[in-house]
C-alpha cells in the first residue's frame, strides 16, 4: 500500500516540475547556439551568459519551494488530503510518502540543473561548432574521468547519506510546521507562528550542533568542516581522519534530526490535525 501511495504522490505533482525541466534543457541547448552568433568579447555576450544562469539557478529554487508548499497543502489540506487520510494506512506511511516525494523531486531538480549547466558550458568551451570532433570530446572525457577517480568515494557516500537524511529532515519539518497552522494546538490558517517555530527549531538545533562539534573537535572545528569542502581534498586524501569524522558526527546529527521531526510531524498530524 505504501508503494501505490508514493506512486500517486509522484504521479500527482510531476506537472509542477515539468514546465522547470523543459526550460533548464532549452537553456543548455539553445544558449550555445546564440552564443556562436556574437562577438564572444562583447559585454553583451556576457551579459546574455550570466543572466539567463541567475534567471535559471534563482528561478529553479522559487519554483522549487513553491512547489513544495503547493504539493504539502495539496496532499494533506485539501479535499485530497481528507481522502488519503481515510486510507487504511498508518499515519506514518503517509508522513514518509509525503517526504519521499519531496526528496526525489528535490534531487531529479538539482541532478538537472547540474547537467544543463554542464552541458551548457561544456558546449560553449568546445564552441558547439567542434563538438563533434572525438579527439576533444576525448579530452574532456579523460579529464572527468580521471578526476572521478581520484575522489575518495568512502567519504563521498557518507556525505551523501548525510545530505539525504538532511534533506528528510527539512521536508519533515517543514510539514509539520504547516500541520501546525492546522492543529488544535494553534486553530489559525496563517503560518506566521509555524514559520517562527520552524526557523526556531531551526536556529537552535544549529546553535546545539555547533556547541558539540565544538566539543568534540575543540577550536579547529570550523578549519575541519572548510577543509572538507576543499578541492584538494577530492585529490589528496592523506591525513584526513578529523574530516572523516567531523563528517560522521554531522551524519548522525543529520539522522538524529530527521528522527525527531518526523516523530514531531507524524504526532502533531495524528492527533492535532483538523481538516
Amino acid at each position: 500500500m505504501f508503494g501505490k501511495l508514493l506512486k500517486h504522490d509522484l504521479k500527482n505533482s510531476y506537472r509542477d516540475y515539468v514546465y522547470l525541466y523543459i526550460a533548464m534543457m532549452a537553456y543548455a541547448l539553445l544558449m550555445p547556439l546564440i552564443l556562436r552568433f556574437g562577438d564572444s568579447q562583447s559585454l553583451f555576450i556576457g551579459f546574455i551568459i550570466v543572466l539567463p544562469t541567475m534567471i535559471l539557478v534563482i528561478g529553479g529554487v522559487i519554483i522549487m519551494f513553491r512547489n513544495v508548499f503547493s504539493f504539502i497543502h495539496r496532499r494533506l489540506y485539501s479535499e485530497a488530503g481528507y481522502l488519503t487520510f481515510s486510507l487504511p494506512v498508518p499515519t506514518w506511511q503517509i508522513l514518509l510518502s509525503k517526504v519521499l516525494t519531496l526528496m526525489i523531486w528535490s534531487m531529479v531538480t538539482g541532478l538537472l540543473t547540474f547537467v544543463s549547466m554542464a552541458i551548457f558550458f561544456v558546449s560553449f568551451r568546445l564552441e558547439i561548432a567542434q563538438i563533434l570532433n572525438i579527439r576533444e570530446v576525448q579530452m574532456v572525457i579523460d579529464v572527468m574521468v580521471q578526476a572521478l577517480k581520484n575522489l575518495n568515494w568512502g567519504w563521498v557516500a557518507l556525505s551523501f547519506v548525510e545530505y539525504l537524511f538532511g534533506l528528510a529532515a527539512l521536508f519533515t519539518l517543514i510539514i509539520g510546521a504547516m500541520s501546525l497552522a492546522r492543529s488544535s494546538l494553534i486553530k489559525s490558517r496563517r503560518y506566521l507562528v509555524p514559520a517562527l517555530v520552524f526557523f526556531g527549531i531551526i536556529l537552535v538545533w544549529g546553535m546545539l550542533s555547533n556547541v558539540l562539534m565544538v566539543t568534540i573537535f575543540g577550536p579547529e572545528v570550523h578549519y575541519v568542516s572548510s577543509s572538507s569542502m576543499h578541492p584538494d581534498f577530492m585529490i589528496d586524501i592523506t591525513n584526513t581522519q578529523s574530516v572523516w569524522q567531523y563528517t560522521a558526527v554531522s551524519t548522525v546529527l543529520s539522522v538524529v534530526s530527521f528522527v525527531l521531526a518526523f516523530m514531531a510531524s507524524n504526532w502533531v498530524l495524528e492527533n492535532k490535525l483538523e481538516l
